[in-house]
């Protein structure tokens, strides 16, 4: 993000288990939000489609944590970014 500047960071912290930071572009504010899977996606309302933005239901959430379970069953660590 080229000319952009962190107006206001949220550090991780254990017990939300989530970092996030708004950054001032030219004209606009911009959200990142990182951490784990089951409380990004319960901030998030839309997911990426192919370039669209579609509404979150239950099928995709539930999608998205048996992914999240799948992965960390065989020892990986998972993050999800918003």
């Amino acid at each position: 993000m080229g000319g952009s500047s962190v107006k206001l960071e949220i550090p991780f912290d254990s017990k939300y288990k989530y970092q996030a930071a708004v950054h001032k572009t030219d004209e606009n504010l911009f959200v990142c939000l990182k951490g784990a899977p089951d409380r990004v996606v319960e901030m998030c309302g839309f997911i990426n489609d192919n370039g669209s933005p579609k509404p979150i239901d239950q099928k995709i959430k539930d999608d998205i944590y048996k992914a999240n379970e799948n992965f960390a069953s065989s020892g990986r660590r998972v993050l999800a970014f918003s």
